[in-house]
């Protein structure tokens, strides 16, 4: 049966039990935590051969002194997490092997129907990113900040992150030798804190920008799971010192690794593929004056509601300078294309200066850049779906968008960006503002809805995605368009091939076109007449 989770510990495939989605507390949070323990811990053998307790599924044989536990399993649609040494994220492949390296942490061969297994990263060996050139050059090229070895670190965080979660934070004491582990460290306490003073200690605000800033450095890295170990200066700045490797035995690694396998359960289920899939979006844009200066949206637009202005802070103080738009939730790109230009004839009544220039793109103004967020429901957010986001949508934008746009980066729009909505959707942050092509918007629509339609589908499960392999996504952080643009057009034909793309073709091919012949929008244009909004 497809859609169950697996650790590999270097010797075994172990199962991962799934629990409930529900609120857990008490006594049945601690009873999952325990049945999880169980499902590791039930190893025991008698005599050569013999079978778990827990059911049919495990073998335990006796070779050479060493217990291996071999299985039927992973099978195609299953998940597997592993230990990242000098291994290298593979998609399975008959007879592929998913993991290789020294030690304990050997190869393990997926059996010839483990096709299409979901590889999830754990870190597996302590990580100093300072003293590391490729970990401290991935960090740097997406933006993540790094602590310098000269600076004097006045806290110390530990936050562990699986599968873009935070599962806790915990203050940390140094050691007296620079930049060490100080040994044994007490629980993790999950979030939030575990007494009202701690909560009081931290500033809710500076809590969350460190439990982003680990979340972020652990998908640049392209992990799954780790302990990052962050140092925070007098004025709230966050840097990476360290990774860690996790602990999946201890109880708060194994009730989210449970939660992970039962939403992993969840999202390959019948039910998740009939579900809705719906997109909406907030693109902005600015108002120039015939001198070149922004003119304030604020003065035309409200701050809320389908057509308003979005914030940027100067100093201490909060301007409105962008406008924004943000429509209704749509289940086509169409319809999404369709309300976006009922919203942009409302804007063009509201704004009675026929003086001002409408600009989009990514960054119009040297200085000001602009998002073209896209919204999505009805999907789990995980990091395969990020990173299909990056491969589908953020890659093949870069290459259409105005030569200033890659100013934004990484700053702004770096590979995975997101943030998850009150609603259960999520919003994918890392496109520029599309707004100044109808036509890539609707590519981009359209690409995003494929993205989720095909997380698991067989053609993109052939070989990794172009967003998980190194030259690539330091290739769209430098700007070196020729291999971008030939490693994109490489996996359009993988996406051809999906089921869901025939009826999406009208949107994404002219996209393609474009981009197979250099072509990129006109963010110096007036946006107002790509859409045909009338000029008053």
């Amino acid at each position: 049966m497809a859609g169950r989770v697996w650790i590999e510990d270097g010797n075994a495939w172990r199962r991962i039990a799934t629990c409930a989605l529900d609120e857990r507390s008490g006594s049945a949070a601690e009873q999952s935590r325990t049945q999880f323990a169980h499902a590791f811990s039930e190893n025991e053998v008698s005599g050569r051969n013999g079978k778990t307790r827990a059911g049919q599924d495990e073998v335990l044989v006796r070779k050479e002194e060493t217990l291996v536990r071999e299985v039927a399993a992973p099978e195609s649609g299953d998940a597997v997490w592993l230990w990242k040494r000098t291994a290298k994220r593979r998609q399975g492949g008959p007879g592929a092997p998913l993991s290789h390296g020294e030690g304990p942490h050997a190869s393990l061969t997926a059996p010839p129907h483990g096709r299409g297994v979901w590889t999830l990263q754990l870190c597996g060996e302590p990580l100093t990113v300072r003293q590391t050139g490729g970990a401290e050059a991935q960090l740097r090229m997406a933006g993540v900040p790094i602590e310098p070895l000269d600076t004097r670190v006045r806290r110390c965080f530990v936050v562990p992150v699986l599968h873009l979660e935070a599962l806790a934070l915990r203050r940390e004491e140094l050691s007296a030798q620079r930049g060490a582990w100080p040994g044994r460290r007490a629980p993790v306490l999950p979030r939030p804190f575990g007494s009202a003073a701690a909560e009081a200690s931290l500033p809710p605000q500076l809590q969350r920008r460190i439990e982003r800033t680990a979340v972020r450095a652990v998908y640049a890295l392209g992990l799954d799971a780790a302990e990052v170990e962050l140092a925070v200066d007098d004025q709230g700045r966050t840097a990476v010192r360290t990774l860690q490797p996790p602990d999946p035995d201890s109880p708060l690694w194994a009730g989210a690794m449970q939660r992970m396998a039962a939403q992993y359960a969840e999202a390959r289920s019948g039910a998740a593929r009939s579900a809705e899939l719906r997109l909406g979006a907030d693109p902005e844009f600015v108002l120039l004056r015939p001198d070149g200066r922004v003119a304030a949206a604020a003065r035309y637009l409200p701050k809320r509601g389908a057509i308003g202005c979005d914030s940027v802070r100067i100093g201490p103080r909060l301007r409105y300078p962008v406008a924004e738009l943000r429509p209704d939730p749509q289940t086509s790109p169409s319809a999404l294309a369709g309300a976006l230009r009922g919203l942009l004839r409302q804007a063009a009544d509201r704004i009675d200066a026929s003086e001002l220039v409408w600009r989009a793109g990514g960054m119009p103004v040297p200085g000001l850049a602009l998002g073209g967020h896209i919204h999505l429901s009805g999907a789990w957010l995980s990091s395969r779906l990020l990173r299909l986001l990056d491969s589908c949508v953020a890659l093949p934008l870069a290459l259409v968008e105005e030569p200033a746009a890659a100013a934004r980066r990484p700053r702004y729009g770096w590979l995975g960006d997101h943030r998850p909505q009150p609603h259960g959707g999520f919003e994918y942050r890392t496109p520029a503002s599309w707004l100044a092509s109808p036509a890539a918007a609707r590519a981009a629509f359209a690409l995003t809805l494929l993205a989720a339609r095909e997380t698991w589908a067989e053609p993109l499960w052939q070989e990794p995605l172009p967003a998980e392999r190194a030259e690539t996504v330091r290739a769209f952080y430098a700007g070196e368009h020729e291999l971008l643009r030939n490693e994109v057009l490489r996996f359009a034909e993988r996406l051809r091939a999906t089921a869901s793309y025939p009826g999406l073709a009208a949107e994404i091919e002219p996209l393609l076109e474009a981009i197979a012949a250099g072509k990129r929008w006109d963010a110096g244009a007036d946006l107002r007449s790509r859409w045909r909004i009338p000029a008053p």
